[in-house]
């Protein structure tokens, strides 16, 4: 039987945001499960192509499909990526569910992020998209947030092209920028009231994440928020959450992220103002939020 997911997740916007949002979920069983869980133990045994700045030129090839695919039809849905709309099976609050809706994931995340950044935008004028891909959030979020301004941030052309054009055909404040977050450099918003976000962005850093901490710090960021897959949220003592982190490790996505910015809490150099586990793919959760911000 169908469930609605806000039974599981609180989405904190109002009855008329979840209009037009098919948010219906099913329950796994034992057996889905099980299956689930040695599938994943298989992955963790297999060989892998790890993450990093070698995948430059699959990120090229990937945007570039969906620059193709939306300069031929202008439909917004052209911009999903395909490895998103290939996930039917998501893990929450521990336990696996599907879903007849085959962007459920985009649902999702969408209202989790509209939730997340009305919450925290504050005074802010300016939204940086770091690693914006395709661009399918930005646009939707240029779209919510018609009266600011949204830097599409990213290391390869296809998406800066594919930003170029979501300016020009919706009439959104969307402005690219070449950005390589292994080696960030200044950029002048013109904006001391500015917000960052990233959306399974830095997890391409891995361990290699001291530089853009740095360029945050540097160009004086009200809030960063991050919603990403965050290691340290997991408990390796749980089956379920024990897959989920060796399977980041194993993709050599972010690793030591949160625990550098808890560490710099401690000093209080910065403040966490929300630390949130929400939901995942199969394996496991790219949909996790840090919000914080340096305080000195």
């Amino acid at each position: 039987m169908d469930e609605f997911i806000g039974s599981k997740i609180p989405l904190g916007v109002n009855s008329n945001e979840l209009k037009g949002f098919d948010l219906r979920i099913n329950k796994l069983g034992s057996i889905d499960t099980d299956l689930i869980l040695l599938d994943a133990v298989k992955y963790l045994l297999s060989d892998q192509t790890k993450s990093g700045q070698q995948y430059k030129q699959n990120w090229n090839i990937g945007w570039g499909e969906n620059l193709e695919a939306y300069l031929e039809s202008k439909q917004e849905i052209d911009l999903i990526p395909k490895y998103i709309t290939k996930n039917r099976t998501f893990r929450i609050k521990g336990e696996f569910y599907s879903s007849p809706n085959p962007l459920f994931e985009v649902d999702l995340a969408r209202l989790i992020i509209l939730d997340t950044l009305s919450r925290y935008m504050n005074g802010s004028n300016t939204v940086v998209d770091i690693g914006s891909g395709s661009c399918h959030y930005t646009l939707w979020l240029a779209k919510k947030f018609g009266n600011k301004t949204f830097f599409a941030l990213d290391w390869v052309n296809p998406s800066l092209q594919i930003a170029g054009h979501l300016a020009r055909d919706f009439s959104v404040d969307i402005r690219p920028e070449k950005f390589d977050m292994f080696e960030p450099r200044f950029i002048d918003f013109r904006s001391k009231n500015k917000l960052a976000l990233s959306i399974g962005a830095l997890e391409q850093l891995g361990t290699d994440f001291e530089k853009i901490l740095t360029w945050f710090k540097d160009l004086e960021f009200e809030t960063i928020v991050n919603i990403e897959p965050i290691v340290e949220f997991y408990d390796e003592n749980i089956l379920y959450d024990f897959i989920a982190k060796e399977y980041v490790i194993k993709r050599n996505w972010l690793n030591g992220y949160f625990a550098k910015i808890k560490q710099l809490s401690e000093i209080g150099e910065v403040e966490i103002l929300e630390k949130r586990r929400v939901f995942g793919s199969k394996f496991h959760e790219t949909y996790n939020i840090l919000v914080w911000k340096y305080t000195k």
